[in-house]
């Protein structure tokens, strides 16, 4: 991936700058790749994040290009940032100024809390509108619908360039009316959402009244990245697990899980890819089960590797949108035990491309599990099914020219039409 083009740089073309909370982060790859396959097509994108990531988030080259090549709002200086930022755009445009405070005002969540909150996104819009305006920024988009969202349609009320967002679940699905996701979409120029649920859902947000700016552009991998390297039956079953390690994704239900196949199979191992909240007090409990290996964060390629050498990737989360890991898994021909939660089952369908199951239900999963184990050759034919599928409908090349055509034209070439829910 080449680096990001510095925010200085003059714009020949439209110059979209991409937001969110941290960038780049381990558990997001996906913004990454949708950048990376932009700029191949000759799109000029800058990025820019709330937070500075940590060393642990930088797992390859990649990710050090970009930390290196991102504007941050928040750090060194960050105060006297703020002052200036507000002081120039009240001086320049205070009606603007104004009506972006109006709206922050109109917008945040009950109590003080949310307030103070709000106060806070309002002071980091001022930041990135007056960066947007120096440097030429024709457009804002922000991945997520929560508080960089709210950073983002503040921004924007306060700079006048235009931005949209990707809704992905499940954070601003949870809680609508609170991240004022009904706003959001009125104001955005498009929403992105990345599954025909969440379109579904954002239509019902806005009660249909913006159902033509409602746009399905998949997340997805670049498919030549991932082999199909069959694995021998006699080896046992290898799973994998790649995640954030917190209580949304369900690993102590795993775990269950794992202990009662073991009383018929001891063949069956857990690779865990990805750190987290939860790391040490799972590593403790790991101990008494054998076959569990914990490996942290690993670069993108290194995770595609580790995919490879399983037979089965798990992901028994109590909530998702739709995770990109199932891509890379299915792109390496690898069928995925999976809970049946918002978008899942649009890319894991139950006994085509992997298995679904009820979310907190360790009996299910491991019945899962004994099944993906005990039938080498449905395991292998689910597995080509789900390749197929990812190269058709989750190549990252054929969504950025989606996201594209949005940026230029203001309609996505080869719109999903979806199926909006009664």
């Amino acid at each position: 991936m080449s680096p990001a083009p510095s925010l200085d740089h003059s714009a020949t073309r439209p110059k979209i700058l991409y937001l969110t909370t941290l960038y780049p982060a381990a558990s997001h790859t996906f913004i990454q790749r949708e950048i990376s396959a932009l700029r191949e097509l000759d799109m000029d994108i800058c990025t820019a994040s709330i937070r500075r990531p940590a060393d642990e988030h930088m797992i390859g080259q990649t990710e050090h290009d970009e930390r290196e090549n991102t504007f941050y709002v928040l750090g060194n200086g960050a105060f006297w940032k703020t002052i200036k930022a507000h002081a120039v755009l009240k001086l320049t445009s205070p009606i603007r100024y104004f009506r972006g405070l109006s709206l922050a005002l109109r917008s945040f969540r009950p109590g003080i809390k949310g307030f103070l909150k709000q106060i806070a996104y309002f002071a980091e819009a001022g930041i990135i509108a007056r960066q947007m305006r120096q440097n030429g920024v024709t457009h804002l988009h922000n991945h997520f619908g929560d508080q960089s969202a709210t950073v983002a349609m503040l921004a924007s009320q306060l700079s006048g360039i235009p931005f949209s967002f990707t809704i992905h679940g499940p954070t601003e699905l949870d809680d609508p009316l609170g991240w004022a996701m009904d706003k959001k979409i009125a104001l955005s120029k498009f929403t992105v959402c990345i599954s025909e649920y969440s379109r579904n859902f954002a239509s019902r947000i806005a009660n249909e009244q913006h159902d033509e700016k409602l746009f399905i552009i998949h997340c997805g991998v670049f498919p030549e990245v991932y082999q199909d390297t069959a694995q021998s039956p006699s080896d046992g079953l290898k799973l994998v697990f790649v995640g954030r390690l917190d209580p949304i994704k369900g690993v102590p239900i795993l775990f269950d899980a794992l202990e009662k196949v073991h009383a018929t199979r001891s063949d069956i191992t857990l690779d865990i890819v990805g750190g987290g909240s939860l790391r040490e007090e799972l590593e403790a409990r790991a101990s008494n089960i054998p076959g569990i290996t914990f490996h942290g964060y690993l670069s993108q390629d290194a995770v595609a590797r580790r995919i490879e050498a399983s037979d089965c990737l798990v992901l028994p989360s109590y909530a998702e949108g739709l995770p990109v890991v199932y891509m890379e898994a299915l792109a390496s021909a690898r069928p995925a035990i999976a809970t049946d939660v918002a978008g899942v089952s649009e890319l894991i369908a139950n006994n085509e491309t992997g298995l679904l199951i009820e979310a907190g239900d360790s009996d299910q999963l491991a019945q899962a599990i004994l099944t993906m184990a005990n039938n080498p050759e449905k395991r292998r034919k689910m597995g080509l099914a789900g390749r197929t599928k990812v190269a058709e409908e989750f190549n990252i090349r054929e969504e950025a020219k989606r996201m594209k055509s949005l940026y230029i034209q203001g309609t996505a070439t080869s719109k999903r039409p979806g199926k909006f829910l009664d």
